[in-house]
């Protein structure tokens, strides 16, 4: 995750144009449902205070550029500020520490 954040991991165009590709084809495939269009018009309303259409949002999606990805990772992905949670008995705790630094 901060290898993303600090630009080590480099996105290929081809993995963007998939990740876009894949969120547009499911989020189009989900709106075939009523239940689903109020969700998406209803969420939008009353946690944006402002709707988008679907074709707004895809829009939206396809002018996302590489270099925007990695600036929203930075602000999510920051040292000291992730956390994780390990069900079960683990006597190697430092195995799981690495995960998060």
């Amino acid at each position: 995750m901060y290898g993303l954040a600090e630009g080590k991991y480099k996105i290929t165009p081809k993995e963007i144009t998939k990740a876009k590709e894949f969120i547009k084809g499911h989020m189009a495939l989900s709106l075939e449902d009523t239940k689903t269009i109020n969700g998406f018009f209803g969420l939008q309303e009353l946690l944006l205070k402002k709707v988008e259409t679907p074709k707004e949002v895809v829009e939206k999606i396809d002018r996302v550029k590489i270099d925007d990805v990695y600036e929203y990772a930075k602000s999510i992905f920051k040292a000291g500020r992730l956390n994780l949670a390990v069900i079960g008995p683990f006597d190697d705790e430092d195995r799981f520490r690495k995960l998060l630094y």
